[in-house]
């Protein structure tokens, strides 16, 4: 059986015929079930919530009356009462909102692993599930809509996704046609204005994409009071200059662009204490891992770094300059939700294809393995460390990371004792036995 919420309710059985659930009051109830799939609802909520808040007498028998008519058409043990309460039993897999997620996430993969047509062909099958608005049965009600929008934030994201998919193939025309559609329902989302204004330049409508950023311009202008972003005066200038890799500088962030060698920093993720949140709430934490890493990616974009390999719950990043790291680390922290453990560390980068190699990442691990996720601590610290970094270092040259050679000098070249003093110093890490031999990997 699949139930699916990516529009008005559907509930199929396994041989594809739909299934009939009766009145709307039932169907409210089983999308009030769906949204807390496999955990316990108390029955005092199901009432608050079936009635909005004005339950009639008798609302306890009606409810229960409802859950009985509801059985039928589900089939045993599929709606059962436990501790006081009604849950609905369902695998992942029968859950389409589920598997959309699901897919988000493998296209998501598949596009920074630079596999565009894959990644195009799961994004376009995942974004096929929907068949209107989520929840658009429910949606006056207050207890879907938070999920809703939660649901269509990332119906958002993979279209974005597929439009870069879509970019990476050279699909220009069909990107800025679709992208032109986005960003009328999305005014305000500058990802699309950029989709939008790359697809049209490189279709060879350099007037129009112009056009289209003064578009934009105005109307951030009007609302907010405020101008593009920096990177979409970036791109803005790369037109006017008529750059041939106009929109690189956008992707980067998505599926990466070509890889920096020399002398980089490298920053790595991991959410702490991942593996028991997994147990406590899958769903829940599928939901909170799709945000993080959304972000993460953004944040690193914005900052001009290239993420390069996943590792289960983090990311591995490169940026040409010390200084873009440690902002990126500030804002990520800042941004996410969930308790992170950051580790950054600036030396020679070993590049093989698309991955990276060597004592850098290895010791990037081990600060990553000994830091704390205690996010006004970290943020205190990196912006101490921020002060005394050089905004200078690129690929390729020597420089120091700070002017303080007593303190954190040279961390391309000093040996990981000195590091390991250095880190001590800063306090931004604590102390833990665990070590790492390399990228961390689950």
């Amino acid at each position: 059986m699949r139930f699916s919420v990516l529009g008005p309710l559907a509930v199929v059985d396994d041989l594809g015929v739909r299934v009939g659930i009766g009145g709307s009051k039932r169907r409210d109830l089983l999308l009030r079930l769906l949204i807390d799939a496999n955990r316990v609802v108390p029955t005092t909520v199901l009432i608050e919530d079936l009635w909005r808040g004005d339950p009639p007498p008798g609302a306890e028998a009606t409810l229960q009356s409802h859950v009985s008519h509801l059985r039928k058409p589900l089939g045993a043990g599929r709606l059962v009462g436990d501790a006081g309460g009604y849950r609905l039993v369902a695998e992942r897999r029968e859950l389409v909102a589920a598997v959309f997620e699901d897919q988000l996430g493998e296209g998501r993969r598949l596009l920074e692993s630079g596999q565009a047509a894959d990644a195009e062909r799961v994004l376009a099958e995942a974004l096929d599930q929907w068949h209107g608005s989520a929840l658009s049965e429910v949606a006056d009600a207050e207890w879907a809509q938070h999920e809703a929008a939660r649901l269509e934030d990332l119906r958002l994201l993979a279209t974005e996704l597929l439009l870069d998919a879509q970019l990476a193939l050279g699909r220009h025309g069909e990107v800025s046609s679709r992208a032109e559609m986005m960003v009328a329902l999305h005014p305000l989302r500058e990802r699309l204005w950029a989709q939008l204004i790359t697809a049209l330049y490189r279709d060879g409508r350099q007037a129009d994409a112009l056009r289209a950023y003064g578009r934009l311009r105005s109307l951030l202008i009007e609302e907010l009071g405020i101008e593009p972003s920096a990177e979409l005066r970036q791109l803005e200038r790369h037109i006017l200059a008529q750059d041939p890799m106009i929109g690189a500088h956008f992707r980067t962030s998505v599926f990466g662009g070509a890889r920096p060698s020399g002398t980089v920093t490298f920053l790595f993720t991991d959410i702490e204490g991942s593996t028991s949140r997994w147990q406590a709430d899958e769903g829940a934490m599928s939901a909170a891992l799709a945000e993080h890493d959304d972000t993460i990616r953004t944040v690193i974009g914005r900052h001009d770094g290239v993420v390069f390999k996943h590792t289960g719950d983090g990311v591995c990043a490169v940026f040409t300059s010390a200084r873009s790291a440690i902002d990126a680390a500030i804002e990520i922290q800042g941004e996410i939700s969930l308790p992170i453990r950051i580790g950054l560390h600036t030396g020679e980068a070993v590049l093989r294809g698309d991955d990276y190699f060597g004592h850098a990442l290895n010791r990037t691990a081990r600060v990553m393995d000994a830091a704390t996720a205690d996010k006004s601590s970290c943020q205190r610290r990196l912006r101490r460390c921020r002060r005394h970094t050089r905004s200078s270092i690129t690929a390729g040259s020597d420089s120091k990371v700070c002017r303080s050679p007593s303190t954190c000098s040279k961390w391309a070249t000093t040996d990981f004792r000195h590091f390991a003093r250095t880190a001590r110093w800063w306090g931004i890490f604590r102390p833990s036995s665990r070590r790492s031999s390399g990228v961390p990997s689950r």
